[in-house]
């Protein structure tokens, strides 16, 4: 039995976006919640119920951010076993090359996908979504042979490819054939990358892979070529803060302009540019860095404004700009930075906007409404395991997947119909029966 926890009135129309997971700050003990008063008591009582459901999958529209999750029957049931599988995907590579290099030419999948990097094993899981009960099914052979260090992964808006940063200083692409959904190297893989990555993100017309790269202190910008080749641009990497962490990029406005935003954690700000849409080269905006209080771990972009949302897990606070859609500049709003009574990261906007969502503490999920820009704090959502350390969202289906690190498993929670998360469906073990799998960044794709 599940409490709604955060629940917003009134008539929504959704619209798809996805959230790119970027590096999980230091792990932080929860903090005391604050006291709430006895009308946010009575409203978290009257609005509860009971559902198991599922689902996932979208891509990015008006302001979000491109990518920005039945029990997995083919998963191992014990580490040995979970071996086993690795070993049968990396000798199946070979056998589906050939249908899978022209996996790019040929029309795209129409499956709603699910990826999950698994640090410890060096794998990928992909999971394919049943858009009517959000029941997740892994593809044959999965989890498919990876490689060391994954910091985030992304599939690309027309699920052509998949590509996994890594923190031990490149970016690993695969094709996923259209039929088979089977994931094979791309050409040139792995592409190296100046510094260690946090994370990666593909913009809206999947043209280019970005990479925000902690090590460096700079952005990194490829432009995907035939069969998922990747190539930096002119003039990349480019500068960005101490340390970004986070990236994310909002698509393109009526002017053809696309604007890219970084967390720089080390550095207390957010970089903003510019991004030529040919070219794929960025160019600082007036005015960045745009600095905030404590260290940004996190960025959402609102779907459906022009706002930003820059978590700070040392604080316990969530900075929030409105972005101007002519020069890609931010404003902080009126009273920003809001408070939380948790250690936040990995925040979503939920399609329709009106409620951000963040892992609190890594463990369950902290909600937010969102009013004109502002943020109010409404409280906790339940999950199953209480260790959630990372959200991504499907637009279309209308679902929240949180991935559990600890015990390597994806958590669905159902948006209800008039926004809001209800409490977690059953959990969908990556890896029933083992733990510390090393689980720690996923991506959604409709």
């Amino acid at each position: 039995m599940r409490t709604l926890q955060c629940f917003v009135l009134g008539t929504v129309s959704f619209v798809a976006s996805v959230a790119v997971p970027g590096r999980i700050a230091g792990r932080r003990e929860p903090t005391v919640p604050r006291t709430r008063s006895n009308v946010q008591t009575l409203v978290c009582a009257i609005f509860c119920g009971v559902v198991f459901g599922c689902g996932g999958g979208g891509s990015s529209g008006g302001y979000g951010s491109g990518s920005g999750s039945s029990s997995s029957s083919s998963a191992s049931s014990s580490s040995s076993s979970s071996s086993s599988s690795n070993s049968s995907s990396s000798s199946n590579s070979s056998s589906s090359s050939s249908s899978s290099s022209s996996s790019s030419s040929s029309a795209p999948t129409t499956a709603s996908l699910v990826v999950v990097t698994n640090s410890t094993p060096g794998t990928i899981d992909v999971l394919t979504i049943d858009n009517g009960t959000g029941a997740l099914t892994a593809v044959a052979n999965s989890p498919f042979p990876d490689g060391p260090s994954p910091s985030g992964v992304a599939i690309d808006p027309q699920k052509r490819y998949v590509y996994v940063s890594s923190s031990a200083g490149e970016v690993r692409g695969y094709s996923i054939n259209a039929a088979s959904l089977q994931l094979t190297p791309v050409p040139g893989s792995p592409f190296a990358v100046g510094g260690a990555p946090d994370a990666v993100v593909i913009d809206s017309s999947g043209q280019f892979v970005l990479t925000a790269n902690g090590g460096t202190g700079d952005v990194s910008v490829f432009s995907i070529g035939s069969g998922g080749t990747l190539t930096q641009v002119q003039g990349s990497p480019f500068a960005s803060g101490t340390d970004p962490s986070a990236i994310v990029i909002a698509p393109a406005n009526t002017a053809g302009e696309s604007y890219v935003y970084v967390a720089n954690m080390g550095g207390g700000s957010i970089s903003a540019y510019s991004m030529n849409m040919t070219s794929g080269m960025l160019t600082p905006v007036s005015g960045s860095p745009f600095a905030i209080s404590g260290s940004p771990n996190g960025l959402a972009l609102d779907p459906a404004a022009p706002y930003i949302y820059a978590t700070e897990s040392g604080q316990n606070l969530v900075a929030g700009f409105t972005i101007n859609a002519s020069t890609g500049g931010l404003t902080a709003m009126s009273g920003s930075p809001f408070t939380s009574a948790y250690a936040l990261s990995s925040p979503i906007v939920e399609p329709a906007g009106g409620l951000l969502h963040a892992t609190a503490a890594d463990m369950n999920v902290d909600c937010f409404t969102i009013s004109t820009g502002n943020l109010i704090e409404l409280g906790l959502t339940d999950t199953e395991s209480g260790q959630v350390i990372a959200l991504a969202v499907d637009g279309p289906d209308n679902f929240v997947y949180a991935l559990d690190g600890v015990n390597s498993q994806i958590e669905v929670l159902p948006i209800s119909s008039g926004g809001g998360l209800w409490g977690a469906s059953s959990a969908i073990a990556l890896f029933p029966g083992a733990s510390n799998t090393g689980a720690n960044a996923i991506a959604v794709q409709h």
